[in-house]
C-alpha cells in the first residue's frame, strides 16, 4: 500500500487527495445506508406520516388514568380541529371487527388470533386526555401499521397507515387548540417527573 501511495505521489498527486476521495466515498456510502435503514424502520414511517395530520406531535405520553395508575398513549397530535390521540397497532394479515365487538380477529396464514378491540382502550385514553384539558376538542384514532387490512369496511375511529396524507397539513391552528396543547404538554412534562 505504501509503495502504491509513493507511486501515486510520484505522479504529482498528493496522497491526501486520494485519502480525501476515499473518505468522501465512504461517507456517501454511510449516509445512503442510514437513509435506507431509516426509511424501512416502521416507527420512522409512522411518525413521518402522522406529521401529515398535525402541526405538532408528541410521542410516548404517560398520563394518570384516574385510579392510581398510568395510561400510555403512543402519539398526541395538534390539529386544526384540536387534539388527536393516536394509538398504533402493528398487525399483518386480515382483520375482522367493528366498533361494537369486544374482540377482533386477525387471520394470518389460515390461523386466527383474537385480540381486544383497540377502540375500547382508545376510550380510556380519550378520558385521560380530557381530564387534563376538559374544554379542548379531543378525538382519537387507532392506527394500523404493517400489512394488515380489513376485507370489509374499516371501523370508524380506525386509520390505516396508507390512508394518511403524505404532506403536512397547512391548516391554521385555532388559538384555543394551541392553548389546550400547551396546557397538556406542560402537564405531561410535570407528570413524567412526578411519576418516576
Amino acid at each position: 500500500m505504501t509503495q502504491w501511495l509513493n507511486e501515486f505521489s510520484g505522479n504529482g498527486y498528493s496522497p491526501y487527495i486520494l485519502l480525501s476521495g476515499v473518505a468522501v466515498i465512504l461517507l456517501l456510502i454511510l449516509v445512503t445506508t442510514v437513509i435506507v435503514i431509516a426509511h424501512r424502520n416502521p416507527h420512522w414511517q409512522i411518525k413521518k406520516r402522522l406529521k401529515g395530520l398535525g402541526a405538532k406531535i408528541i410521542k410516548d405520553v404517560k398520563l394518570p388514568d384516574g385510579v392510581d395508575g398510568d395510561i400510555s398513549i403512543d402519539y398526541l397530535l395538534l390539529t386544526d380541529k384540536g387534539i388527536l390521540v393516536v394509538d398504533v397497532n402493528q398487525y399483518d394479515g386480515l382483520l375482522y371487527g367493528n366498533e361494537d365487538h369486544e374482540q377482533w380477529t386477525q387471520v394470518v396464514r389460515r390461523k386466527n388470533y383474537v385480540f381486544q378491540n383497540p377502540l375500547l382502550q382508545m376510550g380510556l385514553n380519550l378520558m385521560a386526555v380530557k381530564a387534563v384539558v376538559p374544554d379542548a376538542h379531543v378525538e382519537g384514532a387507532v392506527l394500523f401499521a404493517g400489512q394488515a387490512r380489513f376485507p370489509s369496511r374499516v371501523p370508524q375511529g380506525v386509520l390505516m397507515l396508507d390512508d394518511i396524507p403524505r404532506q403536512r397539513s397547512k391548516a391554521i391552528i385555532p388559538e384555543n387548540a394551541l392553548l389546550a396543547w400547551r396546557q397538556l404538554d406542560q402537564f405531561r412534562r410535570h407528570y413524567q417527573v412526578v411519576a418516576q
